[in-house]
């Protein structure tokens, strides 16, 4: 029964030693999710620290308005695709409303990506590819509120003499 038990714990530990390190693009859907979900929450700290020179400053203005008059709501990755080891783009649709309004929208947005060595995967550009125009900071013209007609009927007030 020892010897059994001895066979299967070495047996075990040689497998974990054989587990391989995440491939380039595990790394980078990682990378990309983990973005999307500090973006989703909030947290553009977080989201600006996977961005580099003019990128970051790109960033910061198509984000400016996050969190003030934009609020997101969802984010979902929908699609990521590696053109080499080096270069990939991820599509990542964006439910979001303007804090003065009541209406969702929805954005799917191209994200263009870089792996560079010693710092891992770097956001270089976003763009807008589907949906409502406002997420990234376009200028919006937004028709001023119009005031209701009341549709409510006449009220009569009764007194008693």
């Amino acid at each position: 029964m020892s010897r059994l038990f001895l066979v299967l714990a070495l047996s075990g530990s040689t497998l974990i030693g054989c587990m391989r390190p995440p491939s380039p693009a595990e790394k980078f859907s990682d990378t990309v999710r983990h973005v999307a979900i500090a973006a989703r929450f909030g947290r553009l700290d977080v989201a600006m620290a996977h961005t580099r020179g003019k990128g970051r400053e790109t960033f910061i203005e198509q984000h400016r308005e996050w969190g003030k008059n934009i609020r997101v709501l969802d984010t979902t990755v929908s699609n990521v695709r590696m053109t080499d080891p080096e270069h990939a783009t991820a599509y990542v649709d964006f439910s979001w409303m303007r804090m003065n309004e009541a209406i969702m929208h929805s954005t799917r947005i191209a994200q263009v990506w870089e792996n560079q060595d010693g710092v891992g995967w770097v956001l270089q550009r976003e763009s807008r590819v589907a949906g409502d125009f406002g997420l990234l900071g376009e200028n919006v013209v937004q028709a001023p509120a119009q005031r209701r007609k009341d549709v409510h009927l006449p009220s009569k007030t009764i007194r008693a003499r």
